[in-house]
């Protein structure tokens, strides 16, 4: 018979900490070695692990009863391992926006995650560790032993951290001063610290019933007789940096090379992923404004645009559907991904023929997502090759894993081309345009980081910096000659909602003409 081991429920809040810090932080230093290249107090730099071990302890304390040490455990093992194996293999934060991201990301999206490379990963530092975790006998200890040992240890670290301040204090000021960002790759406490950040910010969403109403008074501008007609394409994971229309090397957009598009290539997003950026883009705040709580029951330029008496139509293909961005939007359609982008097209037509008015068409593309780019589009498009036919992006190299985004850029070509021509047979019936904007952008290997997702500040610039154009029709060449006056002028989404008003031809007081591209330099 096997004999199970037996530990006091401190003894293995101390073990867990230890083993926590010694084992889940590959990603912490390999940062901590890099930086200590600088030629920093050597002493500094052997603290860090001890202060990081010292503040985990602090965070794990609440949880260490023998009723809730192995459950509390449990989940950071969980949390842990999870983050270990992004952070390492993609270069990501998990911050509380990622934890966002997480909590939204459907099936689908979760399924294209998953390899035999994660797998073994979790069997080896989940199952194996919960095993051993709940093989352990807890001992039985009076109130007093146990308050005694926690009491002894807590005082023992809060003395050892003011020592270190004492002592180092200079050190770690400017250390944090200069590299802020260090904290996010601690493993689990930065996790542990965004996933009760996440839940203490869901708490605190006001409730469906206070829905916030924006441009009440919202009206057409003038009474035309030859109505609008607006195709608003959201893109998905395309950065501007592989746009040939930017003066990327390769040919990734040679279908719209030989349309009359204007390329803006300095369109930077209000986020680094869907979860943020899509809300945001439609959102009448500003991306220093945003945020989940502001918007989440906040109406949105669809919203506006329905109230002046503009149609709304949104053809979605993204695994994430609209984020509530189109939730109240009758005529909406989401193929979740399961299809390729230019089924979106599919039944437009026979909805302009049922009634001629002033319409706004939204198609929200899957685009680029990763990681497994090699489904985003028909094997015509497999133009750049070997590609990346897999969702191990560490196993492929960086030439296969270009090539497999540049695929994903080659057939957003095609579907921008092939909406514009279709666009092209409305010009006697409607005024036309097209603009195009992608979410957020995406990291390909640079520096290790791959993916998306990093919090806004130290994200890079491949996965800030967005893909965006527009073609303008005949009827709107005021519009066209504006946005060209500042097509290399530096963007961002806070300009879509009131560009899309004007281009909609809708008035209202929540309209912004400082940040609205459609008007002329002065």
């Amino acid at each position: 018979m096997l004999l199970r081991p037996s530990l006091s429920s401190g003894k293995l809040l101390i073990l867990s900490t230890l083993l926590f810090v010694a084992l889940a932080n590959t990603r912490l230093y390999s940062h901590l070695f890099a930086f200590a290249k600088e030629g920093m107090n050597p002493l500094f730099f052997t603290s860090l692990p001890l202060v990081h071990a010292s503040l985990l302890f602090l965070i794990l304390l609440p949880f260490s009863s023998r009723f809730t040490l192995k459950p509390f455990l449990s989940i950071a093992i969980g949390i842990a391992a999870l983050s270990s194996y992004f952070m390492n293999r993609y270069g990501t934060v998990i911050s509380h926006e990622m934890v966002q991201n997480v909590m939204q990301t459907d099936r689908g999206e979760a399924l294209e995650l998953i390899n035999t490379d994660l797998l073994l990963h979790l069997f080896v530092w989940v199952v194996f560790p919960l095993a051993l975790l709940w093989s352990i006998r807890l001992k039985k200890e009076s109130w007093s032993e146990a308050l005694f040992f926690r009491l002894k240890w807590l005082i023992g670290i809060i003395f050892f951290l003011l020592l270190v301040i004492t002592t180092l204090g200079k050190s770690y000021f400017s250390f944090f001063r200069n590299h802020s960002d260090f904290r996010l790759y601690t493993n689990p406490t930065y996790p542990l610290y965004s996933t009760l950040k996440y839940f203490a910010l869901q708490h605190q969403l006001p409730t469906p019933q206070t829905m916030q109403a924006i441009g009440m008074d919202a009206h057409m501008a003038s009474h035309e007789e030859k109505k609008r007609l607006v195709l608003f394409i959201v893109g998905e994971t395309a950065r501007a940096a592989n746009f040939s229309l930017g003066g990327y090397l390769r040919e990734t957009n040679p279908l719209l090379a030989k349309q009359e598009v204007l390329f803006l290539p300095q369109f930077y997003s209000c986020g680094t992923a869907t979860a943020i950026s899509l809300p945001c883009l439609f959102s009448d705040l500003t991306q220093s404004q945003y945020s989940d709580k502001k918007s989440r029951y906040r109406e949105n330029l669809l919203d506006v645009l329905q109230r002046a008496g503009v149609r709304i139509i949104w053809h979605g293909n993204n695994s994430g559907f609209c984020k509530g961005v189109c939730n109240r939007i009758a005529d909406t359609l989401n193929y979740s991904g399961e299809v390729f982008d230019e089924k979106l097209l599919e039944g437009l037509d026979q909805k302009l023929e049922k009634k001629y008015q002033d319409t706004f068409i939204v198609l929200h593309q899957e685009g680029s997502h990763g990681p497994t780019y090699y489904k985003r589009y028909p094997s015509a498009f497999a133009h750049f090759t070997p590609a990346c036919n897999t969702s191990e992006l560490q196993k492929c190299s960086q030439e296969e894993l270009i090539n497999v985004y540049d695929n994903t850029i080659l057939y957003t070509d095609f579907l921008l081309s092939r909406s514009i021509e279709w666009l092209k047979n409305y010009q006697d019936r409607y005024q036309v345009a097209l603009i195009y904007v992608s979410d957020h952008g995406e990291s390909l290997g640079e520096n290790g980081i791959y993916l998306h997702g990093l919090p806004y500040t130290i994200a890079p610039d491949e996965q800030k910096r967005v893909g965006a154009l527009a073609w303008i029709g005949k009827d709107l060449d005021s519009y066209k000659q504006a946005l060209k006056s500042r097509q290399n002028d530096q963007l961002s989404h806070d300009y879509l909602f009131s560009s899309l008003l004007h281009l909609a031809n809708v008035a209202t007081t929540v309209y912004n003409p400082d940040l609205d591209f459609f008007l002329p330099k002065d």
